[in-house]
């Protein structure tokens, strides 16, 4: 809002910037939506304004006045107020049936007296009208009313359409986690509209920035009429009210209502991006209809209805929002207070019972929440907490919810899983191939091949190909390739970052559901084997090959299903053994008995290649076993104590300043060069210091952690070196190996890691412990306590106080500071000598001295500046004072002398000795000869004389090379035109060879007997014509200079080049009378007059 002037005040003298809503409705107020959402008052005045009393009323009577007093406000100053709470008349606004104009209306008041104010107009909009794009979209959540009586007399025939679906009419949203019952009361509502008789009414133009009057359940079923709009939120009040999740989705011109299919919602409430509900309708978890469908007379059905709205969605530039039920009512958005009159008795609708239900949807079911950890108070609980972190056991994880077909996996068809197997353990290298070729001439399709061949002839196929070391993925060329080029990628970069596998082959999958209801089918594998995909450059195939690793059991789907289904899989984690590996037959057995009872549960001897991670659940699984023992560690159970106070240690840490004198070197053992910090912080690791040590990037951490490791080694104790990043660990474990301790790792981070490198690493410590000797350390650490000790004397003498008070080392710091300072040399004798006393003493006096200095200024414009006097005496004073009487009386002489000169002079007698020295030159220069006027007149004299000595110097310049060419060629030549010379010459110059001696022949020829050396050679010609063409451009430019220069010198000199030496004769004479004038000229002596006059 502007503010308005008031007349009588100063214009601009307070500026109010008020943020006003330009529309109020009833359901604004209900949502808390601020009316006056900001206000900001600047003050340009030169008073200060008191008293300061801000009033806002929004006029019609639909609110009360609002009175703000404010703080005292001086010039220059602002205020700011955020949202201003303004009270309305809820009972009139709610009576409002059609909209209408108001106005708000406010003044700024400085002791009664009105400095600024201001008003807006506003639209009251009707009880039951949407705004629209003026406020929030989230505002449209208060128009879904899910208790309205319409809407329950709907749903008594939406549960009559329910039971003759599904044969069960109960409205339990998500409770029974399946989809087909979901989709079913979907179906159920879209029946019931479509059979509800209502008819189908244009929106208005752009209702989805201005808004609309919105038809509410009771009045939508009486007029039996309605927009997409109206519609869309009929349907979302039904689907809310059934325990369902509705969305409102808005584009150019349309409305249309959408439900989750599974419970879930967008955390955001207002979803912008059309994509991200593309991608949830795809995967299935999301149903978006069009609303208006319902009503069309020709009656599509559920699915064309989504199509539909598919297309509506497909359009990105239309797309405004969609709105989320859920989220939005969490966010506090809640329906509206039922306004109705009387409502007539709504008829349930009859539907007719001619439609099949619509088949079952099947999209992936979003992940089952974590179990909730037991409520147990304390450090236990937070423990607790840190371990359910760690745990996932929600379809999210591929350990239990592996996607069928896989996504970004490698789904292979094998017909015998115990001979994979045992092909597994036999370190069997397999090639990856797409589905088998069909043996002879037939070219048809491998899939439909398969489809048509006997299974057992498909599978004798596979079997064979299998003993050749061949698997068959179910996918064809092009895809198997970009699917293992992307594992491939995956996997490196997720072992380069954390270090740990990620790549198995999954043999045999468990197929369960997560309720009786519950009509999708998960997956989950049992056994997995580490393997590796290679490329073969040789064959341009991808291989597999069984990494040194034990197969490893699905420990994730054991917790998973003891937890939440009470079925015992720990046979998955002691597998026994056959010839060949592992009795694969005998394991799927036992856990096709573990789950027999659990219908529709299944083993599918299926495998796959594709990406895991057991990493969190094993760090789960080893706080779960060891709780105990972590919360007896003080730093474990202070972390995890709730109570906040500081970490108490017996151990004190060690100083850096003080850790030469408390330890000896062979008490720190370093192997990598560490600075005193460093030290401290090993020396603190030694005594049994907890403690977190950080610092920048390249500040030796890692230097650190390598000595801390040796020395605590060299101490005999095993260390433990944990790091998220890989390559931590290769930084340290480097080092380590740069300095003979590499043997003395056991690497389990690398790619290296396995039984058999463990085993031989053991191996090579122990030998490596019979082949080394003695060292001498002890000497050795002598040699250094003595050259630490020289060290340290150093350090102490820069660092101790001497008897000025200053040490060595401040005294170098202070003369470094001053470096820049002017230097001055005097004798100070006794200087050895200072003490700290006696500096303070000459510091106070030179402190001193600067007070009196300042108050006589600058010695150079002093006037006693040249008085020799070291002390002041009585008869000193008489002596100067007689002086300075003959002083005055010469000067009297001086001033009488004075006045023949100014009157020759046409000038003020008087002023200082420099001014009449500098009169007497002036004499002087204008009895030599005459000078320019201009020389006296002009102040920006040197100017011009800058430009004189250039066109002097550029003259002569000219006349040298005239001359020079006048030696070679005609001096009327010199004058001529010669364009046409020029251009016979450039001819010849870019011609073939022989063609251009011709015509140089003849461009020499036509200068006749211009030229008086005809035997020169053509570029010497060609140098002296283009030099010609020069001479005549700069005649020009310096004919204009040389008239410039005449009328400067007024004529005084001749005008011509031959008389050079006279004109700077005259300018050496003008700037010596310029350089005279210009004091007294910038002082105000002398005025232009007088100087015409001297002139």
């Amino acid at each position: 809002m502007e503010t308005t002037a008031v007349p009588g005040t100063a214009p601009q003298q307070v500026t109010t910037a008020l943020r006003l809503s330009p529309v109020v409705c009833f359901a604004m107020e209900q949502a808390g939506i601020p009316l006056i959402q900001s206000l900001e008052i600047r003050h340009h005045g030169l008073t200060p304004l008191t008293d300061l009393q801000l009033t806002v009323q929004l006029s019609s009577g639909l609110g009360e006045t609002v009175r703000l007093a404010l703080s005292d406000l001086y010039p220059g100053e602002s205020v700011s107020l955020g949202v201003i709470d303004y009270p309305l008349a809820l009972q009139k606004l709610r009576q409002v049936d059609e909209s209408e104009r108001a106005r708000w209306e406010w003044r700024l008041t400085s002791g009664g007296n009105i400095v600024s104010a201001g008003s807006q107009d506003v639209d009251v909009l009707a009880f039951n009208h949407w705004p629209g794009s003026r406020v929030t979209p989230m505002l449209m959540a208060a128009y879904v009313l899910p208790n309205h009586p319409a809407v329950g007399t709907l749903l008594l025939s939406i549960r009559e359409r329910l039971q003759a679906l599904t044969h069960n009419p109960a409205l339990d949203g998500y409770q029974s986690r399946s989809l087909s019952r979901t989709t079913a009361m979907v179906q159920a509502v879209y029946d019931t509209i479509q059979a509800s008789g209502l008819t189908y009414a244009e929106v208005p133009a752009s209702f989805e920035a201005a808004g609309q009057k919105v038809r509410l359940p009771d009045r939508l079923m009486q007029d039996k009429v309605g927009c997409c709009l109206d519609i869309s939120l009929l349907v979302a009040a039904c689907f809310e009210q059934m325990g369902l999740h509705p969305l409102i989705a808005m584009i150019e011109g349309h409305a249309f209502v959408g439900v989750w299919l599974v419970e879930d919602r967008f955390p955001e409430g207002v979803v912008d991006d059309a994509a991200r509900i593309r991608t949830a309708m795809a995967l299935g978890h999301l149903l978006m209809c069009d609303s208006s469908a319902m009503v069309d007379a020709r009656r599509p059905t559920l699915g064309q209805a989504v199509t539909i709205a598919q297309g509506h969605l497909a359009d990105d530039a239309g797309f405004r929002y969609v709105l989320d039920l859920r989220a939005v009512r969490l966010a506090g958005y809640r329906p509206m207070p039922l306004r109705m009159a009387t409502l007539t008795d709504v008829a349930a609708v009859v539907l007719p019972m001619d439609r099949d239900p619509v088949p079952v949807v099947d999209p992936a079911t979003p992940a089952v929440a974590p179990a909730v950890a037991p409520n147990v108070d304390g450090t236990r609980a937070r423990l607790l907490r840190w371990q359910e972190k760690l745990l996932d056991l929600s379809l999210r994880n591929r350990l239990l919810n592996f996607p069928m077909p896989p996504r970004a996996a490698v789904l292979l068809d094998v017909p015998d899983l115990a001979r994979l197997e045992a092909r597994l353990a036999a370190d069997v290298t397999f090639e990856l191939l797409p589905p088998p070729a069909i043996p002879g001439e037939d070219q048809r399709d491998a899939t439909l091949a398969k489809q048509r061949m006997p299974t057992e002839e498909w599978q004798s196929l596979l079997l064979e190909d299998l003993g050749k070391g061949v698997l068959h993925a179910a996918m064809g060329d092009e895809a198997l390739m970009r699917t293992l080029k992307g594992l491939d990628r995956e996997t490196r970069a997720a072992f380069e970052e954390s270090g740990v596998h990620s790549l198995y082959l999954a043999c045999g999958f468990l197929r369960w559901y997560e309720s009786l209801q519950a009509d999708k089918a998960r997956f989950a594998p049992l056994l997995l084997y580490p393997v590796t995909v290679a490329f073969d450059r040789g064959t341009r195939r991808y291989t597999v090959r069984r990494q040194s690793e034990e197969p490893v059991a699905n420990i994730t789907l054991v917790e998973k299903m003891r937890r939440d289904f009470d079925v015992d899989l720990s046979a998955l984690l002691t597998p026994e053994s056959d010839d060949s590996g592992l009795d694969l037959a005998r394991l799927l057995r036992q856990v096709r008995e573990a789950v027999r009872q659990m219908p529709r549960w299944d083993v599918a001897e299926q495998a796959a290649i594709g990406q895991f991670s057991f990493t969190k659940f094993l760090m789960w699984r080893d706080l779960a076993a060891n709780a105990a023992t972590l919360l007896a560690n003080p730093v474990v159970r202070h972390l995890a104590s709730p109570e906040q106070g500081g970490f108490e240690q017996a151990v004190a840490a060690v100083s850096a300043e003080t850790l030469d004198a408390d330890l000896p070197p062979e008490a720190i053992p370093c192997v990598v060069d560490a600075d005193s910090t460093q030290m401290a912080a090993i020396a603190s690791a030694l005594a049994g210091r907890n403690f977190v040590l950080q610092g920048p990037p390249g500040t030796g951490k890692s230097q650190t952690i390598t000595n801390m490791v040796a020395a605590l080694v060299f101490q005999g104790k095993s260390v433990l070196f944990v790091s998220e990043k890989m390559a931590a660990l290769d930084v340290v474990h480097r080092r380590l190996q740069e300095v003979g301790l590499g043997d003395f790792c056991l690497e389990l981070h690398s790619h290296k890691s396995n039984k058999r490198a463990v085993v031989e690493s053991f191996m090579t410590t122990l030998r490596r412990a019979d082949r080394v000797g003695s060292v001498p350390w002890e000497s050795r650490s002598r040699e250094l306590q003595t050259l630490r000790a020289r060290l340290n004397e150093l350090t102490q003498a820069l660092h101790r106080p001497q008897p000025v008070g200053w040490t060595f080392h401040q005294a170098v710091a202070r003369l470094v500071g001053v470096a820049a300072a002017p230097e001055v040399r005097f004798a100070m004798p006794g200087v050895g000598g200072l003490t700290a006393d006696t500096y303070r003493t000459m510091v106070d006096q030179v402190a001193e001295f600067a007070v009196r200095a300042q108050a006589v200024g600058t010695v150079a414009t002093n006037v006693w500046q040249h008085c020799r006097a070291a002390d002041w005496t009585a008869a000193g004073d008489e002596v100067l004072q007689d002086r300075l009487a003959d002083v005055l009386i010469a000067l009297a002489a001086v001033e009488q002398a004075v006045i023949p000169l100014a009157k020759a002079l046409n000038v003020r007698p008087g002023g200082s000795t420099a001014t009449l020295k500098a009169w007497s030159d002036l004499a002087r220069s204008l009895a030599v000869a005459a000078v320019p006027a201009g020389a006296l007149m002009e102040p920006d004299w040197l100017a011009h004389e800058r430009r004189a000595h250039a066109y002097v110097a550029a003259q002569r310049d000219h006349d040298r090379r005239r001359a020079e060419l006048a030696s070679r060629w005609e001096v009327a030549f010199l004058a001529s035109d010669i364009s046409g010379h020029r251009q016979q010459f450039r001819k010849a110059q870019d011609a073939w060879p022989v063609v251009s001696d011709i015509l140089a022949w003849q461009a020499k020829r036509a200068l006749g007997t211009s030229c008086r050396e005809p035997d020169q050679s053509t570029a010497d010609m060609v140098a002296d014509l283009e030099g010609i063409a020069r001479l005549q451009a700069d005649a020009a430019a310096l004919a204009q200079d040389r008239t410039w220069l005449w009328e400067r010198l007024d004529g005084l000199w001749g005008g011509n080049s031959e008389s050079l030496g006279e004109a700077e004769r005259l300018l050496t004479l003008a700037a010596i009378a310029a350089a005279v004038v210009e004091p007294f000229r910038a002082a105000g002596l002398v005025t232009a007059q007088e100087l015409m006059a001297v002139a």
